[in-house]
């Protein structure tokens, strides 16, 4: 099966997972919001906010192990493939280790001034299980058999939306509760997933002496990496943050759930964009500029298309719809707010498409100073004019900025000349 193909498939079956985690945002969070009790919801997003540090301190590292990963299946070489999955486990279990010693150590601090919920020490240690064994799914999409995972994702996305749905009909929603099934079922995909391909592959995952000394021969290359999870989180979470303290709890509600929700729609996006970086780096590697070509007329044709789509949905579904999507507290939304959130996600979605280009081609420090800039001048002309707008003053910064960040990536997309494998893929 060619390149071609091969991300078609995997693109497919990501496409139903999608759907599934569509469920998931527009179900299970505002089953929650209107499940539980006020103290309860903010202890649940404030679980979230904590859970995605330990994922934005992973994120570099899982593009740079399937980099490497990728790079070791194109040459074919089966002693190769095992160097590197041993080199990139020792490295994940490294910073598995580390992680897990910080947030411990946040834990037991938080738990000597009696502030830590049970609840939160559950969700960030279920997350926590779910990103150390991540690297089966890393594995996967390097070899770009991940469709397995994205049937198994799907799966997990609907357990997880009937089990909420369970305990909201038995009447039994709290902080604790949702906060294992929210971060329990991903968990047990994630683990399930790491397991099977432990296991047919007979990956040699033994932890070495050199753990940690492979881990630190990555972290140069990482930091330019880092700048692309720092601007999500910004997007996300400093975002909400700062129009808070700009405006009120009403406009924050309104803000933070329809930001998180818009992450939570552009997360799958991910099971689409990293098998584009084995396939770029095939193709890449093979000189095949007719196959890069067709990649760049594709990009275009379906960002002008996505703009189209933006413009045009908040007109076609009713406000009301929108609304269910959000807390109660949230009371009525805008026409104006609601195109703001869909150029958001439109822009979101573009950046992130993008990014597993601008790695593969060995260009993450452009992409990732350009997404950190734009969104934190987006973050600060929004505070700015949520003092004045609301929730909707910080959504149209967002959506501009991050829109002209999109824009900029496509304009300066540069593939002349082949990447080079990396030191740490030999």
């Amino acid at each position: 099966m060619n390149r071609t193909l091969l991300m078609i498939r995997s693109a497919g079956f990501a496409f139903v997972t999608k759907l599934s985690g569509a469920a998931t945002v527009f179900v299970a969070l505002p089953l929650v919001a209107r499940g539980v009790s006020p103290s309860d919801y903010a202890v649940f997003l404030t679980t979230m906010n904590v859970a995605a540090i330990g994922g934005l301190v992973f994120a570099p590292y899982a593009a740079l192990f399937i980099r490497e990963l990728a790079h070791a299946f194109a040459r074919d070489d089966a002693k190769a493939l095992r160097v590197a999955v041993r080199r990139c486990f020792n490295a994940h279990a490294a910073l598995v280790g580390v992680v897990a010693a910080g947030f411990v150590a946040i834990g037991a601090a938080l738990a000597f001034g009696w502030s830590l919920k049970p609840a939160m020490a559950v969700g960030v240690a279920l997350n926590l299980l779910q990103v150390a064994a991540s690297f089966g799914q890393l594995y996967r999409i390097a070899e770009r058999t991940d469709h397995v995972t994205s049937l198994v994702q799907t799966a997990a996305n609907l357990v997880l939306v009937g089990a909420l749905l369970a305990l909201a009909h038995f009447g039994r929603l709290n902080d604790l509760s949702v906060c294992l099934v929210y971060f329990g079922v991903p968990a047990a995909a994630e683990l399930a997933v790491f397991t099977q391909v432990a296991r047919a592959r007979r990956l040699p995952l033994g932890l070495g002496r050199r753990a940690f000394a492979d881990l630190a021969e990555r972290i140069p290359e990482s930091l330019p990496l880092y700048l692309s999870p720092i601007a999500d989180y910004i997007k996300v979470y400093a975002a909400a943050m700062l129009a808070l303290l700009a405006t009120n709890t009403h406009e924050y509600i309104v803000f933070s759930t329809a930001a998180l929700m818009i992450a939570r729609l552009v997360n799958p996006l991910t099971l689409v964009t990293r098998p584009l970086m084995p396939a770029f780096i095939d193709a890449f590697q093979r000189g095949d500029e007719a196959w890069l070509r067709g990649l760049r007329r594709t990009l275009v044709g379906g960002a002008l298309l996505g703009a189209l789509a933006a413009a045009a949905l908040p007109f076609l579904v009713s406000k009301q719809v929108f609304a269910l999507a959000l807390p109660k507290e949230a009371g009525d939304i805008s026409t104006a707010f609601i195109v703001f959130c869909a150029f958001f996600a439109y822009s979101y979605a573009l950046t992130a498409l993008l990014a597993p280009l601008y790695i593969g081609a060995r260009r993450a420090p452009f992409y990732g100073i350009a997404n950190l800039a734009f969104t934190v001048a987006g973050a600060g002309l929004g505070t700015v004019a949520a003092t004045r707008f609301g929730a909707s003053g910080m959504m149209c910064c967002l959506a501009v900025l991050t829109t002209a960040c999109g824009v900029l990536l496509l304009a300066a997309m540069d593939w002349r000349g082949a990447p080079q494998a990396s030191a740490t893929s030999s």
